[in-house]
């Protein structure tokens, strides 16, 4: 009984009366005659069940100006009439006493209720059978009413309640001015088959007002005749449609058919618009074989066929496409005549591939295929070169190549050359056809070579390769940081600083850094250099405080952004002037015997300073190699022949001032 609630859910759903939020009654009225009766369906066995033993409540209610009066009731409990008091037929008071009845030996001989739940299910269903088949029925069920009391002209609002649930409740609105119109059943929709008929139509649509039908036939359009022995009932609420087949015994036959349907008060209507319908040939002619499918020259193809004799052959169309199982498109302006078997296109597709078919048509418009043919088409004609070709690679020497799209519908894939120098033989490094516009590659990131090129050739249906395209340059990941440069001279004068350094030896160094702190701060950029800019690898800080000692050293970045070690520390010593304090005299005088420069001096303060000795060897700066005390008048230098030196000296009193540089001596031995 799988199908009774799909039923009952669509009597719900239906809308036939407009009731409480998860109302478990349909209610419908009909005025007819003087007589205004109701009927009303339980939608779930439980309500069903409940009501035969509550019974229900019928109330009315007058509507005057759209405005609903107070409601009275018609009849305060409406219930089943005893099995014994029932009237009808033998068959109709058969089948609803067992729908009436309590129950029998087999369901209660099952433990599990699940034949109790059936057999209930199908005494309710055969219930609503019994209400739609006979109004008569439906009232001794307690299923139906005939209000007497309902005066003419008046409209009404009649209120239905399940005294069993006290809760189900449905409304109905009803009108005594003129007879109720009844609804038509659908209209058939035909198909047309082979010496048969299908005939289907919307009952989803019109649960509402029918339960069930029977189809009718004519072929006269004045007689109609049942087809369906049984009606046909609507038991599936996800079914859109019921359908009726009528096999027929020729085609080209007309005929009209119409439905009639049951609707809730026990009325067979039937439809006032008949539709025509006869069977058709739908047997296809036979299939066309194609023997000749020829490229002659350039975009011209000829096609020859045979096809075996069909009694009502009409003719020919031939298709093509460019793809052997889809798209095929009619490319014979009309229809061929059915005594041509020949055909020459004039359009082919000359860089793309082309299969056709022919088919034969009957005078019914039945159609049959024949197998596609292919066409080899003779082509020398190269693609076009690819374009827009990119590159990039990372830090692990991962290649992602790719181009655009050739324009050419024939291009059948690409191949991709690589070369570490233009003026180097490219070498192809796919090793198949790639039909992708991409392609990944791996290269060697320790090699002299700073760039990888590559190339890409198009390649259609017949190989023919196109040129190459245009190179890309794709400049290897740089992974090793460039040499830190050297700090080879650092000096300071009375307002700067000047560092010279040796260059990296790097060949892709971008820019220096150079770096300075003091004994209270750490390491900070004092200024960043272009490598290229750098006149002779010089720089003068211009930002110093005299008395304070400084420390500098350098980093190299190259162009990939990777950056050197710094260079040994080098530190200068800026000292205080003292304003009016004379340099020292100095002398210098190479001792052979010793192999020194004895470097003198004279001063004239007594006390209280020290003596500071610079030295400058060869292209070196300045460096300080020794301090003296006041009663010390000469500083020993251990001096190389063939030398050139320069000496100079400071006088550092005790305050921590300085005197003023002393003249720069030189000597050479």
């Amino acid at each position: 009984m799988k199908y009774l609630p799909f039923i009952f859910c669509g009597l719900f759903l239906s809308g036939v009366s407009y009731a409480q939020k998860e109302n478990r009654l349909a209610l419908w009225q009909q005025y007819q005659s003087d007589s205004l009766k109701l009927v009303w369906i339980p939608v779930t066995t439980e309500t069903w069940m409940q009501n035969n033993r509550a019974g229900y409540k019928l109330e009315r209610a007058v509507v005057l100006k759209n405005k609903i009066q107070p409601f009275e009731v018609v009849a305060p409990q409406i219930k089943p009439l005893p099995v014994s008091d029932l009237q009808g037929s033998p068959e109709e008071v058969g089948v609803v006493s067992m729908a009436l009845s309590a129950g029998n030996d087999a369901v209660d001989k099952d433990p599990t209720g699940r034949k109790e739940a059936d057999f209930q299910s199908l005494k309710h269903l055969t219930a609503i059978i019994s209400v739609y088949k006979s109004y008569a029925m439906a009232r001794q069920m307690g299923l139906g009413w005939v209000d007497l009391t309902a005066r003419k002209n008046t409209d009404y609002v009649y209120r239905l309640t399940s005294l069993g649930t006290k809760k189900d409740t449905a409304y109905v609105k009803a009108s005594t001015y003129a007879p109720s119109v009844s609804t038509q059943p659908p209209m058939l929709q035909v198909q047309s088959l082979e010496k048969q008929v299908m005939l289907t139509w919307p009952a989803k649509l019109f649960l509402r007002d029918f339960m069930m039908y029977h189809v009718e036939r004519s072929s006269d359009g004045k007689t109609f005749r049942r087809l369906t022995t049984a009606p046909v009932m609507y038991s599936d609420i996800t079914a859109e449609h019921l359908f009726h087949k009528d096999s027929l015994g020729e085609n080209y036959q007309p005929y009209l058919y119409r439905l009639s349907g049951l609707n809730p008060f026990g009325q067979w209507i039937t439809s006032d618009l008949p539709v025509p319908g006869m069977g058709k040939d739908m047997t296809p002619p036979e299939q066309p074989l194609i023997t000749v499918a020829k490229h002659i020259a350039g975009s011209l193809v000829s096609i020859s066929w045979t096809q075996k004799g069909t009694p009502d052959l009409k003719g020919f169309r031939v298709s093509r496409s460019n793809s052997v199982s889809q798209n095929f498109i009619t490319i014979t302006e009309k229809m061929l005549d059915k005594t041509v078997f020949t055909f020459t296109d004039r359009d082919a597709d000359v860089r793309g591939t082309n299969h056709y078919t022919v088919v034969a048509i009957d005078t019914a418009g039945n159609e049959a295929s024949s197998l596609p043919a292919f066409v080899v088409m003779e082509d020398a004609i190269p693609p076009q070169p690819p374009k827009n070709l990119k590159a990039v690679a990372d830090t692990l020497g991962r290649v992602s190549i790719s181009w655009d799209k050739s324009p050419d519908p024939d291009v059948k894939g690409y191949y991709v050359y690589f070369a570490n120098a233009l003026d180097h033989e490219f070498s192809q490094i796919t090793r198949r056809i790639l039909s992708a516009t991409s392609f990944r590659d791996t290269i060697s990131l320790k090699t002299l070579s700073k760039h990888v090129y590559y190339k890409v050739v198009a390649v259609d249906d017949h190989f023919n390769h196109s040129a190459f395209s245009e190179h890309f340059a794709l400049k290897r990941p740089d992974i090793i940081p460039p040499v830190a440069p050297l700090i080879n001279e650092i000096k300071s004068t009375d307002r700067s600083v000047v560092l010279t350094w040796r260059a990296s030896p790097s060949n892709d160094v971008a820019s220096y850094h150079i770096y300075r702190r003091t004994k209270d701060t750490g390491f900070t950029l004092l200024k960043t250099l272009p490598a290229a800019g750098t006149p002779a690898y010089t720089f003068e800080d211009t930002q110093i405080t005299k008395g304070v000692r400084y420390s500098y050293c350098i980093s190299a970045t190259d162009d990939s952004g990777l950056s050197s070690p710094r260079s040994p520390d080098r530190v200068m010593y800026v000292p205080q002037a003292a304003a009016g304090v004379p340099a020292p005299t100095l002398s210098v005088k190479y001792d052979k015997q010793k192999k020194v420069n004895a470097v003198s001096w004279k001063f004239h303060e007594k006390e209280n300073f020290k003596i500071a000795v610079y030295r400058i060897e060869g292209k070196s700066g300045y460096r300080l190699i020794g301090f003296c005390d006041p009663q010390t008048f000469t500083y020993n230098d251990p001096a190389e022949a063939r030398n050139k030196y320069k000496y100079s000296l400071k006088a550092i009193l005790a305050d921590g001032t300085s005197s003023k540089w002393s003249e720069e001596v030189s000597t050479t031995h």
